[in-house]
């Protein structure tokens, strides 16, 4: 559920960010909260992994962390890249579309990473299956 929130609030900083001080301050933010979400998603999993008691190899845990961290740089990388393409430098910094588009282009991120995800870990079954 936070994870859907730091996104909305994302969506919103990044379209305010955008407009009053440029691309580059949105790259910034976009850089900072996906290494912020990717420490506390990677830092969940590690945190559950101990907590169950599961034995992983090492290897395996940083494959994991790799995903982990991918998903959340393009999912918010997505979004940031669809705050810029809307250029509003006229009117309200804040509207419906622009709102609408910068969560689309998040989950459409989130869906993207997902894909890359599984294509891994299918080409890593398929590997081990030879």
């Amino acid at each position: 559920m936070s994870a859907i929130a730091i996104a909305v609030l994302f969506v919103i900083g990044g379209l305010y960010v955008r407009r009053r001080y440029g691309g580059a301050a949105l790259a910034a933010l976009t850089v900072a909260t996906a290494g912020l979400m990717s420490l506390v998603s990677a830092g969940g999993f590690l945190v559950a992994l101990r907590a169950l008691g599961a034995s992983a190899s090492t290897t395996t845990n940083a494959v994991i962390v790799t995903m982990l961290v991918a998903v959340q740089v393009i999912s918010y990388g997505c979004a940031a890249l669809a705050i810029h393409l809307l250029r509003t430098d006229e009117g309200p910094w804040l509207t419906g579309s622009g709102f609408a588009f910068g969560l689309l282009g998040y989950v459409a991120g989130g869906v993207i990473g997902a894909l890359i995800a599984v294509g891994a870990i299918l080409a890593g079954a398929v590997r081990m299956a030879k």
